[in-house]
């Protein structure tokens, strides 16, 4: 296969994998594993026919919807239902950690808001410092200050 042939078979490959994932959209937790085999059925068939054209393409394996309910169609009750469940328990997991996070996003904010609120105002007192010399003393009001009744 030339450089140009094997980009195309690429490029080809890459967009029917794009237009099944589109088609598979609604069942994720089996999107990976058919999009893997797809992947390697593809290569297999882009390697004996270097020179394919999507028409090829979806004259061997259909449309990226017939491949996707052809990948639906082809799985029993019991391997969905399985594959839902383990999907259900990632979604349930994401969600409780999601919540578990806002939760104390929440609880900070809330903490940080009831402590402006309800800490008095403080002043710091530093430590004692000698001086020498009489302690310095001013009357409470000055005689020139006139008295605002």
């Amino acid at each position: 296969m030339t450089e140009a042939q094997t980009r195309s078979a690429a490029r080809l490959r890459k967009r029917y994998c794009a237009a099944l994932r589109k088609e598979l959209a609604s069942v994720p937790q089996l999107r990976r594993r058919a999009l893997q085999d797809m992947r390697r059925s593809l290569d297999e068939y882009l390697e004996q026919n270097p020179a394919a054209t999507w028409a090829d393409l979806e004259g061997e394996f259909g449309s990226p919807r017939q491949a996707a309910d052809h990948i639906l169609n082809s799985l029993d009750a019991e391997q969905i239902k399985r594959e839902a469940r383990h999907f259900r328990w990632r979604r349930v997991a994401v969600l409780a950690i999601v919540g578990l996070g806002l939760a104390y996003a929440l609880f900070l904010c809330g903490r940080l808001a009831i402590n402006h609120l309800m800490t008095p105002d403080y002043v710091v007192i530093g430590p004692a410092v000698e001086m020498e010399g009489p302690i310095p003393t001013s009357p409470p009001y000055p005689e020139e200050a006139p008295l605002i009744w």
